[in-house]
């Protein structure tokens, strides 16, 4: 079991970080420098429109999802390892730095049909794996949230709160599961809308 802790928030942990992203979703990303990745929720204010309504709805979310990591039994999602409040507020939280490249990295360097097949192959069965959990990975199609040792043929997959966990969704979903240019994921088969969670198809 994930070992969860909770501390109050300091700004002054930020004092020595590099910012890695913050890019158009609700997270950004610092390197510590320390060992460790914080992931900072934006201030509702850096939201643009349609986040603003739901900003409340992913924070909820996030910090449910969050306590729930302590439970997962699993070597293959980075887990968090500090939730960072302040009062009731949650701020953010930090998982273990790998220095692991990301999965496409590899694959978009080689031409070794071999390797390609048994990479797909781990990375199916790691996707396979979780879905056993109750874990969907609906942003699986950004291949730089997956790092990959090939030597190891290990995958582990990071943005935990990117994931689909159980009765808590994810809100961030793959361009290419968006239903305007795939209608196919309006299919119940891949798609409850009632629930708007994703399947393991």
């Amino acid at each position: 079991m994930n070992h969860l802790a909770i501390k109050k928030f300091n700004p002054s942990i930020l004092s020595n970080a590099s910012l890695i992203s913050s890019g158009k979703g609700y997270m950004s990303t610092f390197n510590l420098n320390n060992g460790f990745i914080f992931k900072k929720l934006k201030d509702v204010d850096e939201c643009n429109l349609s986040q603003f309504y739901q900003y409340e709805d992913f924070a909820n979310c996030l910090y449910d999802k969050l306590l729930i990591s302590k439970h997962l039994d699993t070597d293959d999602i980075v887990l968090p390892k500090t939730i960072y409040m302040y009062k009731d507020k949650l701020i953010g939280y930090t998982v273990p730095y790998i220095d692991l490249k990301s999965f496409d990295d590899f694959l978009s360097k080689t031409h070794d049909f071999d390797f390609l097949i048994s990479s797909f192959d781990l990375l199916s069965s790691k996707v396979k794996g979780l879905n056993r959990l109750d874990i969907i990975l609906p942003d699986l199609a950004n291949a730089s949230n997956i790092l990959f040792d090939p030597k190891k043929k290990d995958i582990k997959f990071i943005d935990y709160d990117g994931l689909q966990i159980g009765d808590y969704d994810s809100f961030n979903i793959s361009s290419l599961m968006n239903f305007d240019s795939n209608p196919i994921f309006l299919d119940k088969k891949y798609f409850d809308r009632y629930s708007t969670l994703f399947t393991s198809n």
